[in-house]
């Protein structure tokens, strides 16, 4: 009985993160629906894209709701899209997954747990040290918040830009909203309370959950942000000119001097389908004998990893880097099971080429950067002056000061690694290096969980980058279109945050120094 008056916190707070990342999925479904199209996310109510009928509350239980409807509208028996299930079950994954490696694992196993070989307890952040013990989000549930928070966002723009190449500019603000509000007032509360160093181990120089400098930090930061809003302030009145403002007009131009069709809304304006209610404009349809595909990557994957684990323990390796490294090259190897047993799709009309494709063929690059660099120079300015304004300063600010320009000094580190590539990208090739969506997305990261794992997860989305490009070549049986890289920025920050310990090792073999990242 003791044993279970124990768990039962524990199973009941892994529970209400797996439910509330069923209800963030949910929230998703309707956002990556609706916000490219421009309609409201609150009204109007959910309805059958078919018949048009308001939904009951119990239709739209995540996950459950579809399954008790069997996939099927209620009132007109029209088929629903299993994209819907799909995102909720996936999202409430992401979010239990990060409550079992940051919270559950160390609380049973202890910070040495070890599974094949690795330390799972090492991949706890240092900030959820004080929860260790009890495996339940307590002292750190705000900043667990403010990751989950994250995460949905992420998730969010991900499947807006694999859908549209556009990330509506409302979910990374979300996330930096979420990450600069919770943040700092919880710090404030903790200085109210008289608690400094509860966030971090004992043993870390840090005084938040993200890195912070002191009086420099805040500097920084403040500054930064005064000359950005100065910059917005100058191009409101006419000051400075916003770039790509005719890139729309030569589009329209392009299209039509190349015998292009038009670029088309994804809806009338109305919300009604585009395709008169054949289809759900957008959400995936599965065709008979789409399960094959899944099953034959699915195995590969998995007997990938079975190779992996036992070729890594031959050479004295952790079986689970084996393990890791083989999942990640199943993909690759299911390309020639996947032609042998799926018969090829109807090939695409690959003559006319994609919007983005479009997009990046506007001419005038270069012209548009010297605009953008004008943007940028208060900011900088703003961010020097501020340093200097704040090296006159002693000791500690106040933590809530601290943390709020760790905060600032995230997202503009964040958004302007990804802005230096799309500058020096723009002008060497002629072609836009990047989109602004990126750089709002690394920006958000920043704000949420540091500087320093946002230019990480920027520099890994490299990587990721280059390996969806072989995930897409051997499954997709050719060459595909030109890519977003939201989702590559997106999975890198996952990766980062379960990884981290991985990454300070790896760092610090090449370095010959030990790497003890913030």
């Amino acid at each position: 009985m003791q044993d279970f008056v124990i768990i039962l916190p524990r199973v009941a707070a892994f529970l209400f993160v797996f439910a509330f990342g069923a209800c963030v999925g949910s929230l998703i479904n309707v956002l990556a629906y609706r916000l490219p199209r421009g309609m409201g996310v609150v009204t109007p109510a959910s309805r059958c894209p078919f018949c048009g009928t308001k939904l009951r509350w119990k239709d739209n239980i995540p996950i459950f709701g579809w399954l008790f409807l069997r996939g099927k509208c209620r009132y007109c028996k029209s088929g629903i899209s299993p994209e819907y299930p799909l995102v909720e079950l996936f999202a409430a994954s992401l979010f239990a997954l990060f409550s079992i490696m940051w919270y559950l694992v160390p609380a049973f196993g202890g910070s040495n747990y070890e599974l094949l070989g690795l330390n799972l307890g090492s991949v706890r952040p240092d900030w959820a040290f004080v929860d260790r013990f009890n495996g339940v989000p307590a002292a750190s549930a705000p900043i667990f918040a403010v990751v989950l928070l994250m995460l949905g966002s992420l998730l969010a723009m991900t499947l807006t830009d694999l859908k549209t190449t556009m990330i509506p500019l409302v979910l990374p603000w979300f996330a930096t909203l979420a990450g600069l509000l919770i943040h700092t007032i919880y710090a404030g509360y903790l200085s109210v309370r008289g608690v400094e160093y509860s966030m971090p181990a004992a043993d870390m120089a840090w005084r938040w959950a993200i890195p912070t400098y002191g009086w420099v930090s805040v500097g920084l930061g403040v500054g930064g942000i005064v000359g950005l809003g100065l910059s917005m302030l100058m191009l409101k009145v006419g000051l400075i000119r916003r770039s790509f403002a005719d890139a729309e007009q030569w589009e329209e131009e392009h299209r039509k001097a190349n015998g292009l069709p038009p670029l088309e809304p994804l809806d009338g304006g109305d919300g009604e389908e585009e395709d008169d209610g054949k289809t759900e404009t957008g959400q995936w349809r599965p065709t008979p004998g789409w399960l094959r595909g899944p099953l034959v990557i699915t195995t590969t994957v998995l007997l990938c990893a079975v190779i992996g684990g036992f070729v890594a323990k031959f050479l004295g390796h952790a079986p689970g880097i084996g393990v890791l490294i083989g999942a990640a090259v199943g993909p690759i190897a299911a390309g020639l099971p996947l032609r042998l047993l799926v018969p090829s799709a109807k090939p695409a009309d690959d003559d006319d080429p994609s919007d983005a494709e479009v997009w990046i063929a506007y001419p005038h690059a270069r012209r548009e950067m010297v605009k953008e660099m004008a943007f940028l120079a208060p900011p900088v300015v703003g961010a020097w002056i501020g340093v200097l304004f704040a090296s006159g300063f002693e000791g500690f600010p106040p933590l809530w000061l601290e943390v709020l320009g760790g905060v600032l000094l995230g997202y503009l580190v964040g958004g302007g690694v990804v802005w230096a590539v799309r500058l020096f990208g723009s002008l060497g090739f002629g072609k836009e290096a990047m989109g602004l969506g990126d750089v709002h997305l690394m920006a958000a990261v920043g704000a949420c969980i540091g500087w320093a794992d946002a230019v990480l997860a920027f520099f890994g989305a490299a990587f990721v980058g280059i390996l969806v490009t072989f995930y897409s070549l051997s499954l997709s049986r050719g060459v595909g279109r030109a890519m977003p890289y939201g989702p590559s920025l997106a999975i890198a920050t996952v990766l980062v945050l379960l990884f981290k310990p991985a990454i300070e090792l790896g760092l610090s073999r090449m370095t010959g120094q030990v790497i003890n990242l913030p």
